[in-house]
């Protein structure tokens, strides 16, 4: 049976045989259930992706077992509004920001929400708050931000204006991590 990627072009007819694991290696297999799954697909590959359909979940093999996709673990930290500013910076309260909070899902952290300079536009590299050590990532990572104004999460936690703009403005960082 033939492995590796092949590409379909607009209106070619896919013989199941003649692709065989390629087409099993890209496309997301529907089972009624994991013993199902076990039964039809005895020896799938890391990065296999199902759909069971009595559990109604999308899940990845990631080379040992099955887990679910989007599933939360332990390490996960709810969204969390910031409390602590860094004078002058504090929350922009005006709708649809309502503050700035941040989240830890899957190793993926996330930093967002709206923010203002109590005095003055804001200035280059300028610490506006901090997030938990335990969130902060291993080297410093810039996200988007609206007029200008691009905020860096710094290892140490602290999140930082990576460049002048005007006030108030929204922010996000996303970054992967590990626990």
């Amino acid at each position: 049976m033939a492995t590796g990627r092949k590409t379909v072009v607009v209106g070619q007819v896919i013989d199941p045989v003649a692709w065989g694991n390629p087409l099993w290696d890209q496309s997301v297999q529907t089972f009624a259930s994991a013993a199902d799954r076990t039964a039809q697909f005895a020896a799938p590959k890391q990065g296999a992706v199902t759909w069971l359909e009595d559990v109604k979940q999308l899940q990845v093999y990631n080379g040992t077992a099955w887990e679910q996709v989007g599933a939360s673990n332990a390490t996960d930290v709810p969204w969390t509004q910031v409390s602590t500013f860094t004078s002058p910076w504090g929350h922009y309260l005006t709708a649809p920001w309502s503050g700035v909070w941040f989240n830890r899902r899957n190793g993926v952290v996330t930093i967002t929400g709206g923010i203002y300079r109590g005095v003055s536009a804001p200035v280059a590299n300028e610490q506006m708050f901090t997030i938990p050590a335990g969130l902060a990532p291993g080297k410093i990572v810039q996200g988007v931000g609206s007029s200008g104004a691009w905020p860096t999460v710094r290892p140490d936690g602290t999140v930082w204006t990576g460049a002048a703009g005007s006030s108030p403005f929204s922010l996000v960082v996303t970054y992967g991590q590990t626990a």
